[in-house]
């Protein structure tokens, strides 16, 4: 492992590659935890640990913990498997890097109620998530990075994740996997939409177990612009040059 890229040099060209599993004696180790208020603690339902992730606005886990390190994951689809409180606020954001080594920023949240972007950022609601109940929520980034920025993704480089939610695992897959929340959404009078209808699917090595309620979420461009209520998403006038590394 690279002092400067954490996962440079490990193999990710398998079915999925393995980012954070909250098991074991130090799991977080690799990760900066901002407040106390975010703890291990073990699941009933799960039967394994969890890192419940609570407080005010500027609490949150990053990962790497030193911002001068990078990630280096390359596989797109980009998996956490998290629990979200009713009523409470989650919000996440990835520096991420193309190919052409201009490095940006993507902010998903639930306070906003649509999607925006400018040449270095984007700003993504969170209004498909489902609350209470287990997801595999997946991100696929390089639909996401190729739609928003028109130009293909090269690497995730840093993830930070603000509460509140429980996160159990996290993990890329080289593409997305069938999604399963959107059921009771497609029953709106829209004969037009359909159900994600990819082949692969959560490796069984990394599923719920059994018994425990779940759904995968799946995010990408085309949906973004549905929970937003848009056909395009507008862009910010403000066109600086991408930083490069």
């Amino acid at each position: 492992m690279s002092s400067q890229n954490l996962f440079a040099s490990s193999f990710q060209g398998g079915p999925l590659f393995d980012i954070f599993s909250a098991q074991g004696a130090d799991p977080a180790a690799n990760w900066k935890l901002s407040s106390s208020s975010i703890k291990k603690v073990f699941d009933k339902n799960l039967k394994g640990n969890v890192y419940v992730c609570e407080g005010g606005p500027q609490t949150f886990m990053q990962l790497p913990k030193d911002e001068k390190m990078s990630l280096s994951l390359t596989q797109t689809c980009l998996v956490f498997q998290i629990l979200v409180p009713g009523n409470q606020p989650f919000s996440l954001e990835l520096s991420v890097a193309s190919v052409s080594k201009a490095k940006r920023r993507l902010h998903f949240s639930t306070a906003f109620k649509e999607a925006s972007a400018t040449p270095l950022h984007a700003k993504i609601p969170l209004s498909m998530i489902r609350r209470n109940m287990w997801m595999n929520f997946c991100l696929d980034l390089g639909d996401l990075h190729m739609s928003f920025f028109k130009e293909a993704l090269r690497s995730t480089e840093l993830i930070m994740l603000h509460p509140a939610c429980h996160v159990r695992r996290l993990f890329t897959l080289r593409s997305p996997p069938a999604d399963t929340s959107e059921v009771d959404e497609l029953i709106n009078g829209d004969s037009t939409i359909e159900v994600f209808t990819q082949a692969d699917t959560i490796p069984r090595t990394h599923a719920f177990p059994t018994g425990v309620e779940y759904v995968t979420c799946v995010v990408n461009y085309e949906r973004v612009l549905r929970v937003s209520g848009a056909s395009t998403v507008p862009k910010d006038d403000v066109t600086p040059k991408a930083r490069s590394s």
